[in-house]
């Protein structure tokens, strides 16, 4: 992918500090940006919901002592109990324990009991789809998670791409600024003495003068845009807002554009966005069974056998001559359901919902894929009309300029060619700044500008 193409390039180095490439810049963010750090806490968050609901189905260990004391008698008992319920909904206890009452004139009467019992719910709450509906809805939200954290990521990525490129065309504009106001101080300067020499007009020196100030005020204005601009990337970047770096000037992205439906095709399997429509459509078709089935009754089987004895002295502890068997069938249903019927009626709907959003998603994947290409070509193309406008309004400038110092015409062409130039240079920063970006965000729309985990992708058509 994108991104580790740019991680294995050249690093740009530095002669009398640091300068920070594009592809430091994307590293730092991955590392420090404070929302993708939002992001993953989240999913770390989200994974021991996972644990948690796992947890019902684990081992339970739990002692049992009682003590009382009474006006005849003293009574104290102990014992341990082991259970567990598994995928089914079957839960299996085992449990043993001993009580001995003390009373005042009699010897110490002791009870002991060992017993097994095992509770399967049958219909409603039966089979693994019910019973693991937690844990896989919690499976399900980690998922969530984990392409919330990809696609911030890579929305990170491409904010620091546009604001770095947004840096280096106002570094350039500041730089142009700065050569504006001194070509035009000397034409000031010059415009000056031939008026007092007779060869110009008042007019022409005001006409001057004005644009020196506007060429002093767009330095200011350029000037005050790239320490906003600075400062914006230092917080993309993780960084004190006065942390100021110097950049440099990556090679513009060239890409072989795909043909539409190949590169609507590659969206739809690797944007998290469709990947987590996918996902609702089977969590709501999970959900639809799951109700369905909470329509049956809701019944439940036990049975269980439990051995004991009663008896004087402490030898009454191992005798357990005493066996129960029994067997039992509850049940607790009510037998109109309207509130079941109308949760599967409702389970129903949202299948429906996300199948539709899951086309809406689709679509709006297919209109950005192709809007995006038709930008980045729009944007190439006007970057090559931008340069060779550039280029023509540079000699435009330096021809007037030139007859201009020798008397060959009025500062009037200049100074208009002194507008074209800036608005032609104005024109190609912009342009460079657009067509170096646009590649990054066909690579974004089609989801490939980061590596994602496969597991993280749609799943296989529905």
């Amino acid at each position: 992918m994108l991104i580790a193409l740019l991680l294995a390039a050249p690093r740009a180095q530095a002669v009398d500090g640091e300068v920070l490439s594009l592809t430091d810049a994307i590293q730092r963010a991955l590392t420090h940006n404070r929302t993708v750090l939002s992001a993953r806490f989240n999913a770390q968050s989200t994974e021991f919901d996972i644990v948690q609901q796992e947890a019902a189905f684990d081992f339970r260990l739990s002692p049992q002592t009682t003590a009382t004391s009474g006006e005849n008698a003293d009574t104290l008992g102990y014992g341990l109990s082991v259970a567990r319920k598994i995928s089914w909904g079957t839960d299996i206890s085992a449990g043993a324990n001993v009580t001995r009452s003390t009373y005042d004139t009699t010897e110490p009467i002791t009870t002991s009991r060992l017993s097994v019992r095992v509770d399967q719910p049958l219909f409603r709450e039966s089979g693994k789809l019910v019973q693991l509906e937690p844990i896989r809805a919690a499976e399900s939200r980690y998922q969530q998670s984990l392409r919330l954290l990809e696609s911030t990521k890579a929305d990170v990525v491409l904010a620091v791409v546009e604001r770095y490129q947004d840096v280096l065309r106002l570094e350039q504009l500041l730089a142009a600024d700065h050569q504006r106001v001194q070509r035009l101080a000397k034409l000031q300067r010059l415009t000056t003495l031939r008026e007092k020499q007779g060869r110009a007009t008042r007019l022409d020196t005001m006409r001057v003068e004005l644009q020196v100030g506007q060429a002093q005020t767009s330095l200011e204005g350029h000037h005050a845009q790239l320490d906003a601009s600075r400062r914006a990337l230092a917080d993309l970047l993780g960084e004190p807002p006065e942390r100021a770096h110097t950049l440099a000037t990556p090679p513009r992205l060239d890409l072989e554009l795909p043909a539409p439906e190949l590169a609507t095709a590659t969206a739809l399997s690797n944007r998290l966005d469709y990947a987590q429509a996918m996902q609702d459509v089977v969590d709501a078709r999970r959900g639809e069974r799951i109700a369905r089935k909470r329509l049956w009754p809701s019944l439940k089987l036990s049975t269980g056998v439990e051995q004991g004895g009663t008896g004087r002295g402490l030898s009454a502890a191992t005798d357990l001559g005493d066996t129960v068997w029994f067997f039992g069938l509850s049940g607790d249903s009510d037998l109109f359901r309207r509130r079941d019927q109308a949760g599967y009626a409702s389970a129903a709907v949202a299948t429906s919902a996300t199948l539709l959003n899951g086309e809406i998603v689709r679509d709006q994947i297919a209109r950005e894929v192709y809007d995006a290409l038709s930008a980045y070509r729009r944007d190439v193309q006007e970057l090559e009309i931008a340069e060779r406008n550039f280029d023509v309004a540079g000699r435009r400038l330096k021809l007037a300029d030139r007859l201009f110092r020798m008397g060959r015409t009025d500062n009037i062409s200049v100074t208009d060619a002194e507008e074209s130039f800036l608005l032609a240079q104005n024109d190609a920063s912009a342009a460079s700044a657009e067509a170096s970006v646009a590649g990054y965000r066909v690579l974004r729309t089609m989801g490939t500008l980061i590596e994602t985990p496969d597991e993280l992708k749609a799943p296989q058509p529905l």
